[in-house]
């Protein structure tokens, strides 16, 4: 079921609910709320969205024998560092459940709908902008999930490209299908944003292939490049590979 979300960008808060047969949490519905980066900041929910990402984040760090990351290492350290990083051409989708069921009267209050929430998930896009490459070499950045992408399709300014950003599910909810719906829903904001016409549209990011290569691939997404770090470098005791994945969307 598409959710019919208009005009959200200049919404403070653009509340949907999703009643899909198809796709319940904890049986009940959910609503989605599409924010820019400027009203990402005034959302009452902002640190449950970053305590998500770092709970994602961390949850994947020790499999097993392998150390990916130290345990704690969270992915954000602050809310202004998660604006800071997403940008301000970027939108976010988040995903909340009602803790409780609430009255007609307590339900006109935005704020204390809002705040009587649980963030479930969380994904952002933004505007792909490659890095610059200065007599064709390119530094390593700063942070390995800076992508540097090498596809010929996307060093094509007449392609419209899109990166997606800091998806999250909340670890207890994960495999029941809520990543997949909110990148259909980061899609089907992008094709709003872009429009009508031929031109082509593409959506990039990096991923680690060690826990999801598999995944996206299923999802038509093709790997672009590798980069590899090596045990003992970014804080990784054991090493993993950074991959960078594209998909044509339109």
């Amino acid at each position: 079921m598409a959710l019919n979300i208009t005009n959200p960008t200049v919404l403070e808060h653009n509340v949907q609910e999703n009643s899909s047969p198809q796709l319940l949490i904890n049986h009940r519905p959910f609503e989605v709320h599409l924010l820019s980066n400027a009203r990402l900041t005034q959302f009452p929910l902002l640190c449950q969205v970053l305590s998500v990402i770092n709970q994602a984040f961390t949850s994947c760090h020790v499999v097993g024998t392998k150390e990916y990351f130290p345990p704690n290492q969270p992915r954000i350290r602050s809310p202004q560092e998660l604006v800071e990083d997403l940008g301000p051409d970027c939108f976010t989708i988040v995903v909340t459940q009602s803790m409780e069921e609430l009255t007609d009267s307590q339900s006109l209050d935005l704020n204390r709908h809002l705040i009587l929430r649980r963030v479930l998930g969380t994904a952002s896009c933004r505007p792909f902008i490659r890095p610059r490459v200065v007599m064709n070499v390119e530094p390593a950045p700063i942070s390995p999930w800076v992508p540097k992408v090498a596809l010929e399709k996307l060093d094509d300014p007449s392609v419209s490209q899109w990166e997606l950003k800091l998806m999250a599910v909340d670890p207890s909810l994960q495999r029941q299908g809520l990543a997949s719906k909110m990148i259909d829903l980061v899609i089907e904001e992008i094709k709003r944003r872009v429009g009508g016409g031929k031109r082509e549209v593409w959506m990039v990011f990096t991923t680690m292939k060690e826990f999801n290569e598999a995944y996206y691939s299923k999802r038509g997404c093709v790997s672009v490049s590798e980069t590899v770090i090596e045990p003992g470098t970014r804080n990784s005791r054991d090493g993993f590979t950074i991959l960078e994945m594209a998909k044509r969307i339109l």
